[in-house]
């Protein structure tokens, strides 16, 4: 994270009037899911997104290694389906809650990312190949995802 720029800015005993303050506290702020929040349908999509990028990089290694076909259209129908789950929450046309479509598409996220590093084999590890950003990026999504 250290190419992020970002840094803790730290206060004590500071005073600030109520109408100074932008939000929060909030009890169970994941389930709030407002705006561009952690607990927002962005972030869901992000994972999707994400997904996708390893999925199709593993499509790619499956037309040449027979052994990745069964992993990738796996995955690719557990894609499908959080997308369609993602966009009829969106469209207000789902019972699902943001919170359990978040997990799935962090969750999505990670395998997905995950597989595309054992497909890359050493190669993921070498720094600038995509398996090592995605894999990296996945794994924030677990920071983002904590409460």
């Amino acid at each position: 994270m250290s190419a992020s720029q970002t840094g803790p800015v730290l206060f004590h005993g500071t005073p600030l009037p109520s109408d100074q303050i932008l939000a929060g506290p909030e009890h169970d702020v994941m389930a709030a899911g407002k705006g561009a929040s952690t607990g927002g349908l962005q972030t869901s999509a992000l994972a999707i997104g994400l997904a996708d990028a390893a999925i199709r990089f593993l499509e790619d290694e499956a037309s040449r290694r027979g052994n990745l076909q069964v992993p990738a259209s796996a995955l690719r129908d557990q894609w499908h389906a959080t997308r369609d789950d993602l966009i009829a929450l969106a469209n207000g046309t789902s019972s699902l809650d943001r919170e359990s479509l978040r997990q799935r598409a962090n969750s999505l996220a990670l395998r997905a990312t995950q597989a595309t590093l054992t497909a890359a084999k050493g190669t993921g590890y070498v720094w600038g190949h995509p398996a090592n950003r995605w894999c990296r990026e996945a794994l924030f999504f677990l920071v983002w995802s904590c409460p």
